[in-house]
């Protein structure tokens, strides 16, 4: 986002990796919809507790030895195992945030390129 963008009212919120779109029967709604997940993806390169203490997690760290034992959609399991094994390829470089500009660049690194 240029710089001075998010003045007043205006916020630019980080992307999704992916928008993933499901048609679905009725559950909390009444009848046929389309459910929309956006989904994130967070990098760490040290150490990170696995859970969190509390009632609901916001979100967890996992390996992808930890994927067969959760319980998973089949849809999220490939997702989370794609992610992971770019990771593991080094295709994802985690960095620390600075300023939280997507176009910021990262000195002594070359982007990755995504199949």
């Amino acid at each position: 986002m240029p710089a001075g963008f998010g003045i007043g009212r205006q916020k630019a919120i980080q992307v999704p990796w992916w928008i993933v779109q499901e048609p679905v029967a009725g559950d909390r709604q009444p009848g046929p919809h389309i459910h929309v997940d956006y989904l994130y993806v967070g990098l760490i390169d040290v150490g990170c507790p696995v859970t969190r203490t509390g009632p609901r997690p916001v979100f967890r760290w996992v390996g992808v030895d930890d994927l067969p034992g959760l319980d998973l959609l089949d849809g999220t399991r490939l997702l989370a195992t794609d992610i992971l094994d770019r990771a593991a390829a080094g295709h994802l470089v985690p960095r620390p945030a600075r300023s939280g500009r997507r176009d910021e660049p990262d000195p002594g690194r070359r982007p990755a390129s995504r199949p």
